[in-house]
Parts: C-alpha cells; sequence; structure tokens
C-alpha cells in the first residue's frame, strides 16, 4: 500500500507570466495512487480546490479565485505517463483539467 504523509508532503506550482512570476504551494489535495503486485505506479489521479492554492499574497489568491469565477472552483490531475529523468528524478505527464 502507497501512503502519502501529509505532515511532509505538499505540491508547488510555479507560475511564469510576462507581469509576475510566484510560486503557490498547495498543502491541501486527494491523491489516488494505484499500483501493480511490484510496486509500480500504474495509474494516478489528483484532485484539488484551488482555494487552497496560497500563493504568499490574499490578494492576489482571490482574484485567481474572481478569474476562475468561483470560490469552488476545483482541478483535476490524471497521470498518464510516469517517467525517469536523466538525473533520475521522477517526471510525471498527464492531463490537468
Amino acid at each position: 500500500v502507497l501512503r502519502i504523509d501529509r505532515e511532509k508532503s505538499f505540491v508547488d506550482v510555479d507560475v511564469k507570466a510576462t507581469v509576475d512570476s510566484f510560486t503557490g504551494r498547495l498543502e491541501k489535495y486527494q491523491a489516488v495512487v494505484t499500483t501493480d503486485p511490484s510496486g509500480r505506479i500504474r495509474a494516478a489521479t489528483f484532485d484539488f480546490r484551488f482555494a487552497d492554492l496560497k500563493t504568499g499574497k490574499a490578494d492576489r489568491d482571490a482574484k485567481m479565485l474572481e478569474w476562475l469565477g468561483a470560490a469552488d472552483a476545483a482541478g483535476k490531475f490524471e497521470l498518464g505517463v510516469l517517467a525517469l529523468t536523466p538525473s533520475g528524478q521522477g517526471q510525471a505527464n498527464g492531463r490537468l483539467t
């Protein structure tokens, strides 16, 4: 069984735009990971609420939710391919909605 350590886990979101660049932190999320008998990850989904994404500026966070059109806006990532980079780090590709 793969378990996520909620005390030590988070997701950082790097945003680069013409007017600003920043990193947001997502500490609340729901992840479901399926492994095969050998322990290799075969499927994963990651659900979150944009209201839980904190950028360090409350005004920016509020504007983001306004731009999304709803305070309860949610996102989902579905794993497509999980691979190792040449440096040995994991790289996840998939669909973000």
